[in-house]
């Protein structure tokens, strides 16, 4: 009986973040169909905010772009990514990092990623970068 409840106790405690994890394009071209900006860049500053019309607290990123494969995007681009994506993926973010990202215009001054849909550090992400082939580099 021991046994029983600390399966269900320990079944119900790992079980519930990630029930709550909703990841929905796990391919390259799937990310990019999701995404309305795609672009690869390295993390100047993370701050701590709460967006309550989304997807409540979570990090403000900003990245200084270095390359760019869809949208409209300047050098330095504002992303906002929710701590319970966050925590579903176990992503890891520190100014300096190298990051390609997939993120949704939400009307506001700054876009959202979600890290379960590829958005992650460069060192990880050799398939998207041989799929998406050379960026372009920001203009503005």
């Amino acid at each position: 009986m021991k046994t029983l409840f600390f399966v269900l106790v320990a079944t119900l405690s790992i079980g519930s973040p990630a029930g709550a994890c909703t990841c929905i394009a796990d391919t390259v071209s799937g990310a990019r169909d999701w995404a309305d900006l795609v672009f690869a860049g390295e993390i100047k500053h993370i701050k701590q905010w709460s967006n309550p019309g989304q997807d409540g607290t979570g990090l403000l990123v900003t990245f200084q772009v270095a390359d760019i494969w869809k949208g409209d995007v300047r050098r330095t681009a504002k992303i906002f990514i929710s701590s319970l994506d966050i925590a579903c993926t176990g992503t890891v973010m520190q100014n300096g990092d190298r990051f390609i990202v997939y993120a949704r215009q939400n009307g506001t001054n700054f876009a959202y990623a979600k890290t379960c849909i590829r958005t992650s550090n460069i060192k990880n992400a050799d398939e998207d970068m041989r799929i998406l082939g050379r960026g372009r580099f920001p203009q503005k």
